[in-house]
């Protein structure tokens, strides 16, 4: 798309696209180093990471004709990130708990 003095090579990178790559790949990233202890949960965060994607967003957006805004996405991705948290596992939780108290007394 050409800008206003005609220059067509110009990257057109915004606040919000460079925190959705950001967000992408912390996303990204901590899905995979979370995909060795659970698979559900790194799936999940990896499937966020690819949504958090500007891009993709562009194309989910076109191709579905749903517009969400940016606070709703901000709550989409909190939800699932807290959901991911949740599918870690039961079991786990008093594991973290007794680690995290243990740290606060130390």
């Amino acid at each position: 798309m050409p800008t206003a003095d005609g220059d067509e090579s110009r990257l057109d990178l915004s606040l919000g696209k460079i925190v959705g790559y950001v967000a992408a790949a912390l996303l990204l990233y901590s899905g995979a180093t979370r995909f060795e202890t659970d698979v559900i949960s790194g799936g999940l965060r990896i499937a966020l990471g690819v949504l958090a994607l500007p891009f993709v967003r562009a194309q989910l957006s076109t191709s579905t004709r749903v517009a969400l805004s940016r606070w709703a996405k901000v709550l989409v991705v909190i939800f699932i990130i807290v959901l991911s948290d949740a599918v870690l596992g039961v079991e786990l939780l008093p594991d973290r708990l007794s680690e995290v108290l243990r740290e606060l007394l130390v």
